[in-house]
């Protein structure tokens, strides 16, 4: 583990259950192809946001997909 100018993306994943992985997998698609811009997950809570003025979503349910 050097410190030299090769740059290289880091990908840091929480560990979530089988239903919330299920749940992440469906919310990415739906978001992209509503031309989301962001999804992420912060302490195993799924999240989307529009755009940068957008309030950010917490995704809880499935349900929760269809208000998107």
């Amino acid at each position: 583990m050097g410190y030299g100018t090769n740059k290289s993306p880091v990908y840091v994943s929480e560990h979530l259950s089988p239903h919330f992985k299920a749940l992440h997998a469906r919310t990415r698609k739906i978001a992209r192809d509503k031309e989301y811009r962001y999804t992420w997950i912060r302490n195993g809570r799924i999240y989307v946001r529009k755009n940068d003025q957008s309030p950010a979503k917490q995704i809880k349910c499935f349900e929760s997909l269809d208000h998107l």
